[in-house]
């Protein structure tokens, strides 16, 4: 993905371009760059939908404490559509 490397340096302080491009980079299983992008939003949105993007791409991984230690109180889950919610 060397387009994306391109598009992250020119783009990436966007938050739309950063949440797109992290989830090409999950997709691509470069985990750590896609964690470090979904991060950067998150300071800047605090938006659900990527907290989700998070929770799944550590779901996937199998990092589910990491998940729980880092999930802010202040974001809740949406019923049924919770990256944990088929956790036990």
């Amino acid at each position: 993905m060397p387009r994306a490397a391109q598009i992250e340096r020119d783009m990436g302080g966007n938050p739309q371009v950063a949440y797109a491009l992290a989830r090409a980079y999950r997709a691509d299983k470069r985990f750590d760059d896609a964690a470090r992008l979904l991060e950067t939003v998150i300071e800047n949105l605090s938006d659900h939908d990527v907290y989700e993007e998070l929770a799944e791409m550590y779901k996937q991984q199998g990092n589910a404490d990491k998940w729980d230690r880092d999930l802010p109180t202040s974001i809740s889950p949406r019923p049924k559509t919770s990256a944990w919610s088929t956790r036990a």
